[in-house]
Protein backbone atom coordinates (compact mmCIF):
# COMPACT_ATOMS: atom_id res chain seq x y z
CA UNK A 1 0.00 0.00 0.00
CA UNK A 2 1.37 3.57 -0.47
CA UNK A 3 1.65 5.72 1.73
CA UNK A 4 2.64 9.39 2.44
CA UNK A 5 4.10 10.72 5.33
CA UNK A 6 5.40 14.40 5.92
CA UNK A 7 7.51 15.37 9.05
CA UNK A 8 8.48 19.16 9.49
CA UNK A 9 7.60 20.20 6.91
CA UNK A 10 8.85 23.77 6.17
CA UNK A 11 8.13 26.13 2.74
CA UNK A 12 9.85 29.36 1.37
CA UNK A 13 8.93 32.13 -1.11
CA UNK A 14 11.90 33.40 -2.14
CA UNK A 15 13.85 33.86 1.40
CA UNK A 16 10.65 33.95 3.41
CA UNK A 17 9.25 31.65 5.11
CA UNK A 18 5.69 30.75 4.85
CA UNK A 19 4.92 27.39 6.42
CA UNK A 20 7.10 25.33 8.98
CA UNK A 21 7.28 22.49 11.32
CA UNK A 22 3.83 20.65 9.35
CA UNK A 23 3.45 16.96 9.88
CA UNK A 24 0.59 15.21 8.80
CA UNK A 25 -0.74 11.78 10.07
CA UNK A 26 0.08 8.79 7.47
CA UNK A 27 -1.91 9.40 3.98
CA UNK A 28 -3.14 5.61 3.57
CA UNK A 29 -3.62 4.46 -0.37
CA UNK A 30 -7.17 4.43 -1.88
CA UNK A 31 -8.69 6.77 1.45
CA UNK A 32 -10.18 10.09 0.70
CA UNK A 33 -8.21 12.84 2.74
CA UNK A 34 -9.61 16.31 3.89
CA UNK A 35 -7.03 19.05 4.32
CA UNK A 36 -8.95 22.09 5.70
CA UNK A 37 -8.59 25.35 7.27
CA UNK A 38 -9.26 28.94 6.80
CA UNK A 39 -8.72 31.17 3.65
CA UNK A 40 -4.46 31.75 3.26
CA UNK A 41 -3.88 29.40 6.61
CA UNK A 42 -1.53 27.82 3.75
CA UNK A 43 -3.16 24.60 2.44
CA UNK A 44 -2.30 25.60 -1.08
CA UNK A 45 1.19 25.79 0.27
CA UNK A 46 1.40 22.79 2.07
CA UNK A 47 0.35 20.83 -1.31
CA UNK A 48 2.84 22.55 -3.53
CA UNK A 49 5.58 21.71 -0.72
CA UNK A 50 4.25 17.92 -1.01
CA UNK A 51 4.46 18.31 -5.14
CA UNK A 52 8.29 19.36 -5.01
CA UNK A 53 6.92 22.89 -6.40
CA UNK A 54 8.64 24.46 -3.28
CA UNK A 55 11.39 23.94 -1.43
CA UNK A 56 11.93 24.32 2.59
CA UNK A 57 12.57 22.22 5.09
CA UNK A 58 11.92 18.74 6.63
CA UNK A 59 10.63 15.70 5.18
CA UNK A 60 8.43 14.18 2.81
CA UNK A 61 8.13 10.42 1.66
CA UNK A 62 5.48 8.43 -0.63
CA UNK A 63 5.99 4.65 0.10
CA UNK A 64 9.82 4.66 1.65
CA UNK A 65 11.16 6.66 -1.30
CA UNK A 66 11.85 10.62 -0.66
CA UNK A 67 11.60 11.54 -3.77
CA UNK A 68 8.23 12.57 -3.50
CA UNK A 69 7.67 14.89 -6.21
CA UNK A 70 8.82 11.73 -8.89
CA UNK A 71 5.17 10.65 -7.79
CA UNK A 72 2.87 13.42 -7.13
CA UNK A 73 1.62 15.60 -9.58
CA UNK A 74 -0.34 19.10 -8.41
CA UNK A 75 -2.88 20.93 -10.41
CA UNK A 76 -4.12 24.30 -8.54
CA UNK A 77 -7.47 24.78 -8.21
CA UNK A 78 -7.06 28.31 -9.49
CA UNK A 79 -5.55 27.53 -12.38
CA UNK A 80 -7.52 29.37 -15.76
CA UNK A 81 -5.94 29.18 -19.27
CA UNK A 82 -8.25 29.20 -22.40
CA UNK A 83 -6.34 26.32 -23.37
CA UNK A 84 -8.77 23.59 -24.79
CA UNK A 85 -6.86 20.13 -23.22
CA UNK A 86 -8.44 16.43 -23.07
CA UNK A 87 -8.49 14.95 -19.53
CA UNK A 88 -5.04 12.85 -20.56
CA UNK A 89 -3.20 16.06 -21.63
CA UNK A 90 -4.53 17.99 -18.33
CA UNK A 91 -2.75 15.44 -15.75
CA UNK A 92 0.07 14.90 -18.30
CA UNK A 93 0.52 18.83 -17.65
CA UNK A 94 0.56 18.42 -14.22
CA UNK A 95 3.30 15.70 -14.63
CA UNK A 96 5.73 17.50 -16.48
CA UNK A 97 5.17 20.74 -14.15
CA UNK A 98 8.20 19.97 -12.41
CA UNK A 99 10.34 17.91 -14.51
CA UNK A 100 10.91 19.86 -17.58
CA UNK A 101 8.69 19.96 -21.02
CA UNK A 102 10.92 17.39 -22.74
CA UNK A 103 8.61 14.57 -23.56
CA UNK A 104 9.26 11.06 -22.28
CA UNK A 105 7.47 7.66 -23.47
CA UNK A 106 7.47 6.94 -19.36
CA UNK A 107 5.55 10.36 -19.10
CA UNK A 108 2.59 8.90 -21.33
CA UNK A 109 2.74 5.68 -19.87
CA UNK A 110 2.61 7.02 -15.99
CA UNK A 111 -0.29 9.07 -16.86
CA UNK A 112 -1.97 6.61 -18.10
CA UNK A 113 -1.14 4.25 -15.60
CA UNK A 114 -2.55 7.07 -12.84
CA UNK A 115 -5.76 7.42 -14.67
CA UNK A 116 -6.48 3.36 -14.26
CA UNK A 117 -5.18 3.78 -10.68
CA UNK A 118 -8.01 6.32 -10.43
CA UNK A 119 -10.82 4.45 -12.71
CA UNK A 120 -10.94 7.29 -14.75
CA UNK A 121 -8.88 6.01 -17.84
CA UNK A 122 -12.47 5.75 -19.97
CA UNK A 123 -12.36 9.62 -19.44
CA UNK A 124 -8.90 10.43 -21.22
CA UNK A 125 -10.00 11.81 -24.72
CA UNK A 126 -12.94 13.69 -22.85
CA UNK A 127 -12.19 17.45 -22.89
CA UNK A 128 -11.15 18.73 -19.24
CA UNK A 129 -13.42 21.43 -17.80
CA UNK A 130 -12.53 23.00 -14.66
Amino acid sequence: MVVLSTNSLGAVYGARSVLSEVSLPPCHGGKIIALIGANAAGKSTLLRRIAGILRGAGECRLAGVDDCETAIAYMPQDQVTAAALTVFEAVLLARKQTSGWKLADADLHEVERALAALQIANLASDMFRS
